[in-house]
């Protein structure tokens, strides 16, 4: 499958905690970048690998389409994975941005933070569990 060409391709950290490590986000958006920050609605997605393996660039086909078709900022979380990050890691690191995202309406990534946050939650294989 061909990418679709995205205004927004990036790879941003997102600070969890004094004691945990950030979270590594990628961020795919098709339409002018400048307009990133009006969305009040996302796509968060949580790419599946069994905790061990297969980080966002590995779904990018399916992460460019969303961002493609629906026109939404779409998000997806690079997780610590196991083994030096053993299970429930990846769930609470998910859920910590998940938190900080509504907590800041979106500020942590890159949104205006002036609107309430609507989170599409997409994922597959393990991480379907969060």
């Amino acid at each position: 499958m061909l990418q679709p060409r995205m205004e927004l391709r990036d790879r941003i950290e997102v600070k969890r905690g004094d004691d945990k490590p950030p979270i590594d986000v990628y961020r795919y958006y098709a339409k002018n970048r400048d307009s990133w920050k009006d969305h009040d609605t996302i796509l968060m997605s949580t790419p599946g690998g069994g905790f061990i393996s297969m980080p966002p660039p590995c779904h990018e086909d399916a992460l460019t389409a969303w961002a493609k078709r629906t026109g939404l900022p779409v998000i997806s979380v690079n997780y610590k994975k196991a083994p030096e990050y053993p299970f429930p890691w990846s769930i609470e690191e998910c859920f910590d941005l998940y938190q900080s995202i509504l907590q800041t309406k979106g500020k942590v990534i890159g949104l205006s933070g002036e609107k309430e946050i609507k989170i599409i939650l997409a994922g597959d294989s393990a991480q379907v569990s969060i």
